[in-house]
């Protein structure tokens, strides 16, 4: 009976009332099917459906990072109704809703069928994000328009689009793109902070040098709607293009949207202070002309610049620092304050009062109040002719709330420019100003002028102090200028010579013709008039700049019948424009957004205007919602720019008839298609699946070893044959006419941002039909879906489902740039294997480290993936893909997957040393979803190895021993004290650096470049300066063997393997000699792993150096030549042996030679540290008579190195030897030498001989203990690279000087040849490494 009970108990249902929820949280305007919308703070009714008594005993929200939030739930008495509370703490962002209990007898689990969005709450005051006052929440948080005011007081109006749906999916794909820790998703200031780097970064491309190719100039926007819709759709990939008030626009919607109060400031006359000293310096000839090499690039001023304010409490900082903060979607400069280009919250009080707090205060200190300092060169050298404390910081703007007015914030910003209180909080000493009485005073009265007139510049100069008439003398320059101050060209200059009398005025005119402003294509060009005016005989110079900004035309817009409509009631729009100018306009277009009165967003190329032509343009408009609504036009062409037409539209009351435009369109369809759509049916109903003959695919086209990743697997430019499954039979060898399109990206987001089409051959076979297609081999690689179409007659069918394939590069095809060509067999090293060897050690005692690749794995190939779809770059081409990669394997962002560390100290992650493949590191990074940590070159290496083979680019790991790292060109240079001991430096070399090679074509090069290209995601140096991400390269390798200075840092690869180390003695008194000049020290050899399989034994490396230096050899310099030195030790040494270090001197002079030898040594874990000085050396004085030959020893003890070294590392030895004569220095010699400490190495063995698939098998595993200590907590870990079971054993203490063995249990998952490898680590030493090819039988 109990039984019967149970059966009867229907699953539980957990529902929403949408439209009752979202309006306890003010959010009813969101309408998005998927997305349940509420703030934190607020309780969240759901309602349990059942046939039996439910319960909940658990509600779970998780988030889409994986983590979890457990919130409260209470039952309204008997009620089904379940109040959720969810936390003013919880973290913004989509989640699942997970209810648990029991219904019943049973136990139950259900989901809300919605996605629940949080976002932050304005109206809780427990809320970080709280705001006072409904006015200003409305206004700040709900109001889904603004007005921007961009260039002028005016004020454009911008469609913040808030409530259409694409915009919130847009917001959520933004979010998830956020690099911050799901805890501070809890926090507006870390969030702000976050998405001020993400809007600039993901959303909307910038250009700012008149280029706008590919895309829409900035002036052509109106709204953030289709910005954020086009980002939405096109999976991440940023808009073109935008500038200042762009980014704030698109930035202030995505605040609101998440529930900041937020708004858009324009500060006019911005300044742009590059090295934070709150000044604007400039420097002037004496021709008048600002010199371009010390300012251009440096400090400017901006007409103006557009940021954002968020409301948000500052819990980080002093009570008074809360409320409006600045933050920039535009960032000028990367911030110190981390986090790279991205600006604020900065607090607007700490700003007025001057304080350098939190976050990047001094920035936007400038930006409102800077000074500027003015210089004119005399004989070269600057004079400060003037500081300028009024003109930076004018009419600081935001709409006011409530109304479309204009409101002035400058005194929220500062105060009264030469107040005592501003000139405080700018400067600790206020007074550096330049004061004196002068006899000429200078006006330049305010140009203003019409469209289509000239512009006259006027200057009136007055002597008003004078005794008698004086002589003014200089230029005025007119210049075409973007709104950030760069030229575009020089227009007019004027030479200045005028008399003026005794308390006379006398004015000074330049004119310019508007037309000037026309020139540039789609850029919002500006005058600049600068003035340089000085009293010939006197000390006064006058400098001023003017700016003339073209002024937009009037468009009207008007409404017939009426600007009042009913609910679904269609109105007429015209649009009427005059064009002002005398000449035509070219490329004008008209965009209108609006969600309330458009079903679509309006785009129409009207192409050109004649001159002085009117034209008109009639749409129509529906009223959508109940409201009163703001229509905005606006006009754009390669002439003038922002031109705007609105009208108000009220729309009232409810429309009986349904019939609107979407279903008319519905209509004109089905008439164009005849109906045959229709009879198609019966040919759709017959296909039952595809079959994408995954084996016979994946085979051809060499993906048969990957795992499983979602889809089929293939290389683009090669067959793809596939089959429809068909549920009745079709005459044989019918034949149709099929296209197929790929769609770059994944079915779950409803649009594509790339896609081509194919033809493809289609024939029933038997039950199905044959498809044979092949993909361009120039096609973006990546995720794809596939829509297949058949024609037969004009019977159409169209096959959406089913057809999903991942594309990769294939070096296989002659066509694809990346096509191989060398000896095709090499692919299987460089795309196929994943066994790996990177070369570590020195020169001398070259160490191959095992690396497994694993680039099969599904981690791999789902980060490779991941990766493509971050790319700002098309994903077609090789060369940018490997770049791109490169950037992202290494993190200094917070965004990348590995993160390298140079101090030793692997505390907070795992010592580089434990890494054997990058299966462990891809696995951790997919599940933490930030950088794991700790790497080095060579981990890095490997890893960028493995996921550029992933996707089909030939890649191998290449060492480099003795590697330059200068940033002073090509030569490195050490110091030594008269001690011997090395000091830090600029620069160093490193005993080896491990970087890659991808083979590519280059056909954005000179032919003959192509091949090898060099490619470092770890450099020792940063890249060109103006660049972002933290890798060089890829650089071909015959430009590097050069040394040209080609695209992608080949000259920066040069200086690695190419150069001179200088060796320079530090006397006490800090004086410097030039002891030893050596030629062969850097880039003493350039290895890889060779071709083919590793045997059992080891591996030899294949030596490359020839393809890296072209083996002209440079002789070596000695300050002296009477002595000669040699430094003679050890190639390798096992850890805990003792080794001597033998030093040779041999007196070359007739005479007698009194000198003072020294030998130190420092030991480093890893290379580019220079680690601390052992506890040994050698310090004797010698006299060596002519001829003499002296050989001098130094004892190394296992005591004097293993407190520095506790595995794998370095010691490094410095000889010297100063001659020294009457008391003073004559001469000194420097020579060194590294030498690798290493491990025991581990013995591998199977005692039962061959390996069997899915049989259990043992390896023993030995090593003998070379320290003088016992090890403890040792243990040994086997790993397989999923080709055999990892496992782990502990063991116990290892007497000193012991062997000890171990018998390791695993299982083999995969049959074939492969590596495993077994390390054992203990608390006294690390890094023990044994490797062996193992094969596997059925």
């Amino acid at each position: 009976m109990e039984s019967d009970t149970l059966a009867n108990v229907e699953p539980v249902r957990v529902e929403v009332d949408v439209a009752h929820v979202q309006t306890l949280n003010h959010t009813e305007q969101f309408d998005v099917a998927e997305y349940v919308v509420v703030r934190r703070d607020v309780s969240l009714p759901v309602q349990l459906l059942s046939n039996a008594a439910a319960r909940v005993e658990k509600a779970v929200l998780t988030h889409t990072s994986g983590n979890e939030v457990q919130v409260d739930a209470v039952c309204r008495g008997t009620s089904t109704v379940v109040e959720l509370a969810l936390p003013v703490t919880t973290p913004i962002g989509v989640y699942q809703l997970t209810l648990s209990g029991k219904a019943g007898e049973r136990t139950f689990q259900a989901q809300l069928k919605q996605k629940i969005f949080v976002l932050f709450n304005a109206w809780s005051k427990n809320d970080g994000a709280f705001i006072d006052g409904d006015e200003e929440r409305q206004e700040y948080v709900l109001k889904s328009d603004c007005r921007l005011y961009v260039g002028n007081l005016s004020g454009m109006p911008w469609n913040l689009a808030l409530y259409r749906p694409d915009t919130l999916r847009a917001v959520a794909l933004l979010l998830s793109a956020s690099s911050l820790k799901f805890q501070q998703l809890a926090d507006p200031i870390h969030v702000s902070r976050e998405l001020s780097g993400l809007v600039n970064e993901k959303v909307v491309q910038g250009s700012w040098d008149s280029t706008y190719t590919g895309g829409r100039p900035p002036t052509f926007w109106r709204g953030s709607g289709q910005i954020l819709q086009q980002y939405y759709n096109s999976h991440g990939a940023p808009v073109k293009y935008g500038q200042c008030w762009v980014y704030s626009g698109v930035f202030l919607s995505v605040l609101r949207v998440l529930g900041f109060p937020s708004r858009s400031i324009t500060n006019f006359n911005s300044a742009h202070d590059t090295n934070r000293n709150r000044t604007v310096d400039q420097y002037y000839n004496d021709k008048g002309e600002e010199v371009e090499y010390l300012s251009t690039g440096k400090d400017t001023v901006w007409n103006f610049h557009c940021w954002n304010e968020v409301h948000v409490q500052r819990p980080d900082l002093h009570p008074c620092f809360e409320g409006w903060q600045v933050v920039d979607a535009t960032p000028q400069e990367e911030s110190p304050h981390g986090g790279g280009y991205c600006t604020g919250p900065t607090s607007l009080k700490a700003v007025k009062e001057g304080h350098s707090v939190s976050y990047d205060t001094d920035f936007v200190i400038a930006e409102v109040n800077a000074d500027i300092k003015k210089y004119i060169l005399e004989d070269g050298a600057p004079r400060l002719f003037q500081v300028d404390t009024s003109t930076v910081g004018k009419d600081i703007s935001t709409k006011a709330v409530g109304s479309d007015q204009r409101v002035d914030v400058t005194d929220s910003y500062k105060y009264p420019d030469g107040s005592v209180q501003e000139r405080d909080a700018l400067y600790s000493n206020y007074k550096e100003l330049v004061e004196a009485n002068y006899e000429l005073s200078f006006y330049v009265p305010l140009v203003s002028h019409t469209p289509g007139s000239d512009i006259t510049l006027e200057v009136h100069i007055t002597n008003s102090g004078g005794k008698r008439p004086v002589e003014v003398v200089g230029h005025v320059t007119c210049s075409a200028v973007m709104y950030t101050g760069k030229i575009l060209r020089g227009v007019d200059k004027k030479v200045v010579r005028q008399r003026v009398g005794v308390g006379a005025t006398e004015v000074v005119k330049m004119g310019a013709g508007e037309r000037i402003l026309a020139e540039f294509p789609g850029e919002r060009a500006y005058l600049m008039f600068d003035i340089l005016l000085a009293h010939n005989g006197s000390v006064q110079v006058f400098e001023h700049k003017v700016y003339v900004g073209p002024t937009a035309p009037k468009m009207e817009v008007t409404l017939s019948p009426s600007s009042h409509l009913g609910l679904g009631e269609e109105a007429k729009v015209t649009v009427q424009f005059t064009n002002p100018l005398p000449f035509k306009m070219d490329t004008v277009s008209l965009n209108v957004e609006n969600d309330n009165l458009l079903h679509e967003d309006l785009v129409h190329e009207i192409g050109d205007i004649g001159a002085n032509a009117t034209i008109y343009y009639n749409f129509n408009i529906i009223g959508l919602k109940i409201g009163t609504f703001r229509l905005v036009v606006g006009l754009s062409s390669d002439h003038v720019q922002l031109v705007t037409g609105e009208a108000e539209v009220v729309v009232t009351g409810v429309r009986e008839s349904t019939d609107g435009p979407a279903s008319l369109m519905h209509l004109i369809m089905t008439g164009m298609t005849g109906g045959k759509e229709l009879e198609s049916l019966s040919i759709m109903d017959s296909i039952t699946g595809v079959d994408l003959n995954t084996t016979a695919n994946r085979r051809t086209h060499q993906t048969d070893r990957y795992e499983s990743s979602g889809g089929l697997i293939v290389r683009r430019g090669q067959p793809i044959t596939f089959f429809l499954l068909l549920g009745k039979s079709l005459p044989p060898g019918t034949k149709f006419i099929s296209r197929a399109t790929f769609n770059l990206g994944t079915r779950s987001l409803s649009k594509k941002h790339h896609s081509f089409q194919v033809d493809a051959n289609s024939m029933v076979e038997g039950n199905k039909i044959r498809i044979e297609l092949n993909t361009p081999s120039d096609a973006p690689i990546g995720r794809y879906y596939v829509v297949l179409t058949l024609d037969k007659g004009g019977h159409v069918m169209v096959v959406e489902k089913n057809i999903d394939l991942i594309l990769l590069f294939n070096p296989w095809c002659n066509a694809d740039i990346c096509h191989y060509g060398g000896c095709t067999e090499d692919l299987g090293e460089y795309i196929l294997s994943t066994v790996g060897h990177i070369w570590t050690g020195t020169a001398e005692s070259s160490y191959g480290r095992p690396w497994q690749h694993s680039q099969f794995m599904k981690d791999t190939l789902e980060v490779s993936l991941s990766l493509l779809d971050q790319m700002r770059e098309s994903s077609f081409d090789p060369v940018k893909v490997s770049q791109y990669f490169a950037t992202r394997v290494t993190s200094q962002d917070g965004h990348g997957i590995l993160m390298n560390t140079g101090s030793g100290d692997y505390s907070r992650g795992k010592s580089p040393s434990s890494w054997v493949g990058s299966a462990q590191v891809l696995s951790e990074y997919r599940k933490s979803k930030s950088p794991v940590k700790c790497g080095q070159c060579w981990v890095a290496s490997g890893l960028l190895t493995t996921l550029l083979r992933s996707i089909g680019i030939p890649t191998r790991s290449v060492t480099i021993y003795g590697s330059a790292s200068s940033s002073l060109g090509q030569d490195v240079v050490q110091y030594f004290t008269e001690d011997g001991i090395e000091v830090p430096s600029p620069t160093s070399i490193w005993p080896y650096h491990v970087l890659n090679e991808v083979y590519l074509a280059r056909n954005d090069l000179p032919k003959g470049f192509g091949g090898w290209q060099v490619l470092d995601s770890s450099p020792q140096q940063e890249r060109e300066q103006g660049t972002k991400g933290v890798s060089l390269g890829p650089a071909p390798q015959l430009a590097v063997k050069r040394g040209l200075g080609m695209r992608h840092n080949a000259e920066k690869f040069s200086g690695l393997v190419n150069g001179l180390v200088r060796s320079y003695l530090i006397h006490r008194d800090k004086s410097l000699t030039l002891a030893h000049v050596d030629a062969s020290l850097v880039g003493r050899k350039v290895c890889t792993k060779a071709v083919g399989v590793a045997i059992r034994g080891g591996v030899a490396p294949h030596d490359i150096t020839v393809d890296y230096k072209d083996g002209t050899s440079r002789a070596s310099l000695s300050s002296t030549t009477e002595l000669t030195l040699t430094l003679d030790v050890a190639n390798d040494v096992v850890i805990g042996n003792s080794f001597l270090v033998k030093v040779m001197l041999t007196n070359m002079a007739a005479r007698s030679v009194q000198c003072q030898v020294l030998v130190t040594g420092q030991g480093s874990s890893h290379p580019g540290d220079r680690g601390r000085v052992l506890r040994c050396s050698l310090n004797q004085s010698l006299v060596l008579e002519a001829g003499q030959v002296k050989e001098l020893g130094l004892l190394v003890e296992s005591s004097d190195y293993l407190w520095n070294i506790g595995g794998d590392g370095f010691l490094k030895f410095v000889a010297m030897a100063v001659i020294n004569e009457g008391g003073a220095t004559k001469g000194c010699l420097v020579t060194s030498r590294s030498v690798r400490v290493k491990t025991p190495d581990i013995s591998i063995d199977i005692p039962t001989g061959a390996l069997h698939l899915y049989k259990p098998a043992v390896l023993k595993v030995k090593f003998a203990n070379t320290l003088g200590k016992r090890l403890t907590n040792g243990s040994f870990h086997l790993f397989g690279g999923g080709h055999v079971l990892d496992t782990e054993m502990s063991v116990g203490p290892v007497s000193p000087w012991s062997p000890t063995e171990a018998i390791l249990e695993t299982v083999p998952l995969k049959k074939g040849q492969f590596q495993v490898v077994v390390r054992f680590t203990s608390d006294q030493l690390v890094d023990l490494i044994g490797h062996m090819q193992l094969e596997v039988l059925d």
